[in-house]
């Protein structure tokens, strides 16, 4: 009996980790939110030496959140929450651009599309990958769970 409960917590923790094969596999989004990402800030100083030496200095500054989607989907029985990722070419975009070209993260595939939307999606060496149509963007996976096999062995 001890072992069929190993064996079973094994089979659970196998299956809650099932991956996306490399081959494009049907999906369906169930649902998506905003979440901050980060903070992004700008300000500055402005200072004045005046003629005995004292310096008169004014600073102003201004943060707001930056937000990203993460995206809950339906894959066979798994449900996977999904963020999208830079690739290494948009990352040095964003490094070369002082990060403007991180718009580009919030204008994944899955955005403003419903729930209930189907999509194509597959997993290779270099990330997640969700197909719409003729585009396709990269995703990271951020939460995996296996649905049904884990709860019919209860």
């Amino acid at each position: 009996m001890k072992y069929c409960a190993i064996l079973f917590v094994m089979f659970c923790a196998m299956a809650a980790t099932a991956e996306i094969t490399g081959q494009y596999q049907e999906g369906t989004l169930v649902s998506f939110k905003m979440v901050a990402d980060g903070a992004s800030c700008s300000g500055g100083t402005n200072g004045k030496v005046d003629d005995n030496g004292n310096v008169n200095a004014t600073s102003n500054s201004s943060c707001s959140n930056s937000y990203v989607g993460e995206y809950t989907v339906k894959v066979g029985e798994n449900t996977y929450v999904l963020r999208p990722s830079l690739s290494k070419k948009s990352a040095l975009l964003g490094f070369g651009t002082m990060g403007w070209s991180n718009l580009a993260r919030k204008n994944s595939v899955l955005a403003s599309h419903l729930p209930g939307t189907k999509f194509l999606i597959r997993d290779d060496s270099q990330g997640i990958h969700v197909k719409l149509g003729k585009r396709e963007s990269k995703y990271e996976i951020v939460a995996s769970q296996a649905t049904s096999q884990a709860k019919e062995a209860h």
